[in-house]
């Protein structure tokens, strides 16, 4: 016996195929979002992560002395900066007492003589320093000695110039250069006119041989005629 249909069915049949269609995209939607979703919890695999080592690496070896230099370069200001001062401070105190200051605090300049990384006084190293101490110059055959005249009074080896040092101090894993600073008076060639000047030096290379003393060279009057920092040191 056949089947009936009703009127409805009659005027609205079903489509055929529908329903498989329908399926194969749910499957073919739900395959896909489970393939995308395995990929993201998969992560990097290790050959991924080696490259991505190895340039951070290169990168790190690039820039860490470079960011090493500018970090000693900023803890050198420091000495740079204050022996500076130190220099213009005997050049006005030369100017009201016709002598140099034996001593940093004299000048009045309000540095600190001491710090985490430099020591200011009469030695290139911490243990030959007195800290806050200056040398003065004496004359000696025409050529000027550095020489300190804080025991004997002697005011005359701060007449014609001073000298103080930038110690670098010790105990530290980073070596600093050293620095030294002379204020002297020198005698123009020719004109003969005497007027204060510094000298600023840097050492040549950090933690060598500690930097020698400015270099003088006087006249039969004491009186400074050149100027040079020495072997070890270049003139800033």
């Amino acid at each position: 016996m056949g089947s009936f249909k009703t009127v409805s069915e009659k005027l609205h049949p079903k489509p055929q195929g529908d329903n498989s269609i329908m399926k194969t995209t749910l499957r073919a939607k739900l395959l896909q979002h489970l393939v995308s979703k395995k990929k993201a919890n998969e992560g990097f695999t290790l050959i991924e992560l080696l490259v991505v080592i190895i340039i951070i690496g290169i990168l790190a070896a690039i820039a860490l002395p470079s960011f090493l230099n500018q970090a000693n370069r900023a803890r050198q200001t420091e000495a740079v900066t204050n022996v500076g001062a130190i220099n213009r401070g005997q050049q006005a105190y030369v100017l009201d007492e016709a002598a140099f200051s034996r001593y940093i605090a004299g000048l009045g300049i309000g540095i600190r003589v001491e710090s985490d990384n430099y020591l200011f006084g009469d030695g290139a190293t911490e243990a030959a320093t007195t800290v806050g101490n200056i040398l003065g110059v004496s004359n000696a055959g025409g050529a000027g000695a550095w020489n300190d005249g804080l025991a004997d009074g002697d005011d005359a080896q701060y007449e014609t110039g001073a000298t103080v040092f930038a110690a670098p101090a010790d105990g530290r894993e980073i070596q600093l250069r050293g620095y030294a600073g002379s204020t002297y008076l020198l005698t123009e060639t020719g004109t003969n006119e005497v007027t204060s000047t510094t000298l600023l030096c840097e050492e040549d290379q950090a933690g060598a041989v500690a930097q020698d003393e400015p270099l003088l060279t006087a006249d039969a009057n004491g009186l400074v005629t050149a100027s040079d920092c020495g072997a070890l040191a270049t003139e800033q």
